[in-house]
């Protein structure tokens, strides 16, 4: 989290360099035969068409960024952002794909929510909520209920996407047990 409130822009170059960089080990890695290596063109087509769902995935994720907003300039002096409902259905959405990756091997949640510009609001607002713990008696309890708020439609998410992805991943295995 200090890495990207204080270098963001590295920190993302740094990640797209991470996926990039293991992109022909795993071109090689499918294309690979016991023997020796073959192209062959069920394997390059469903390498096109993965591709092709990847960019897919990018271009999902940069209307999101623009469809919600970007909450990101106000997470650069550790305050949470404000509530809003756009923002509470991008934390959501970020909280179901989070999860849903965190349940296929090999792919990170949290730099998809990195990605997704919702990691820093996260991690700010799991402080800011046992900060504002003190204040529920205090008669204070405004950073609390905000850090909740914010919290709560990633919970909410985070919940649907294991549930939802352990089901898809479960019935992928059945239907397609050897592929």
């Amino acid at each position: 989290t200090l890495l990207y409130t204080k270098f963001p822009t590295q920190t993302y170059c740094f990640f797209t360099g991470l996926i990039i960089g293991s992109i022909p080990l795993l071109f090689n890695y499918s294309f690979k035969n016991e023997e020796k290596q073959i192209f062959r063109g069920g394997k390059l087509v469903t390498l096109i068409i993965s591709t092709l769902i990847g960019i897919a995935v990018i271009v999902g994720f940069a209307y999101i960024q623009t469809a919600f907003g970007d909450a990101d300039t106000s997470m650069l002096n550790d305050e949470l952002p404000i509530f809003t409902w756009p923002l509470a259905a991008k934390i959501f959405i970020a909280g179901i794909i989070g999860a849903v990756a965190m349940i296929i091997p090999g792919i990170s949640g949290a730099l998809l929510m990195l990605i997704m510009g919702v990691y820093p609001i996260i991690i700010a607002a799991i402080p800011a909520l046992i900060e504002g713990i003190p204040g529920l008696f205090s008669g204070n309890p405004e950073l609390f209920w905000h850090a909740l708020i914010l919290l709560l439609p990633n919970g909410v998410g985070v919940l649907v996407g294991l549930v939802a992805g352990s089901n898809l991943r479960k019935f992928l295995l059945r239907k397609f047990p050897h592929h």
